[in-house]
């Protein structure tokens, strides 16, 4: 049987003004994204992020998982702007550049495909099937929070 595991990855910043979002549908606790904008406020170079409800990944992650055969994710497009303030402040991000980010979108079941979401009640988790988190662990996710999925 295949461990499973709870990700909270890195929040490098908030929603932008650019992103259409919908409230929850019936039986849901998440907000519907249409659109992501993400605003970066400060990056500590992780190439999993988070920002409520959604998940981005840099480009060599997004390059990685596309040639996996890994389950339960897409790729999308989405925006990034960074906030003016901190570029008064250079030193807060770690890489300059920032680089490419790509909306993660979770599709899978928790505990059934390699990404899925916890079952819908708050708070909603990112859980990662033990080969999906072997192929994060070769890039950075230092600041990401990895605790066991119980199943």
């Amino acid at each position: 049987q295949m461990a499973y595991y709870i990700l909270n990855p890195e929040v490098p910043g908030g929603m932008g003004q650019d992103t259409i979002i919908k409230p929850p549908s019936a039986g849901s606790y998440l907000p519907h994204v249409d659109v992501l904008h993400l605003v970066i406020s400060g990056w500590m170079g992780d190439d999993l992020l988070t920002s409520f409800p959604c998940f981005m990944v840099t480009n060599r992650l997004k390059h990685a998982l596309e040639v996996s055969n890994l389950s339960g994710f897409k790729i999308a497009e989405m925006d990034v702007t960074i906030d003016p303030q901190l570029l008064m402040f250079p030193q807060m991000a770690a890489s300059w550049p920032l680089p490419e980010l790509h909306w993660l979108k979770i599709v899978g079941r928790a505990g059934t495909e390699d990404f899925g979401l916890t079952p819908l009640d708050a708070p909603v988790s990112l859980v990662v099937s033990s080969l999906a988190l072997e192929l994060l662990q070769k890039f950075q996710i230092k600041e990401c929070e990895i605790v066991e999925y119980p199943q």
